[in-house]
């Protein structure tokens, strides 16, 4: 025995007339991409960088949902064994800091160890209990005390001799 539900038009009993969805479920997605590049000479110690394409704003539509971050780009080096960090903010709060991903002898073939393109991806889940608008962001800067440059997007084919991917941004609000 099978059954049908057929309808035109469901209406939310809130004031905001959204419909709570079951835990897990998707309520809204929001994404940007980016080809911009950006040249990364700053370490930790002097400051993190502000990376076009690296924030994206969502406005939850409840307060117990959760957001879902899911970051890809692509950075190459011209220094050999370049590290960067990483900050994942909400608004100004600091979620998460990740620190010292290296940049190795490479992927694209460059065993000198300078010039590597690496895809780097970060994911976080926050619980935001918000729904005003929320701005997130990731900032890159070098490990501690290194120094050198290395490019996020290197567009411009000037790193690496290769071009590569743009930045993806997805932030996905998921029910509880």
């Amino acid at each position: 025995m099978t059954s049908r539900l057929l309808v035109d038009k469901i209406e939310g009993k809130t004031t905001a007339n959204t419909v709570q969805m079951p835990s897990g479920h998707i309520i809204q997605f929001v994404s940007s991409e980016d080809h911009n590049s950006t040249a990364i000479t700053q370490n930790q110690s002097t400051g993190f960088v502000d990376v076009t394409g690296f924030d994206l704003a969502i406005t939850p539509k409840f307060s117990t949902s959760k957001i879902f971050l899911h970051l890809k780009f692509n950075a190459s080096n011209v220094t050999a064994g370049l590290g960067m960090d990483a900050r994942i903010l909400r608004d100004s709060t600091e979620l998460k800091h990740l620190t010292n991903w290296a940049h190795r002898a490479s992927e694209d073939g460059n065993v000198s160890g300078t010039g590597n393109i690496h895809t780097h991806v970060i994911e976080i889940v926050d619980s935001p209990s918000s729904t005003s608008s929320i701005t997130y962001k990731v900032q890159i800067a070098h490990r501690s005390t290194n120094s050198g440059t290395f490019t996020i997007n290197d567009n411009g084919n000037s790193t690496s001799g290769k071009f590569v991917g743009g930045t993806m941004l997805t932030l996905m609000e998921v029910a509880q």
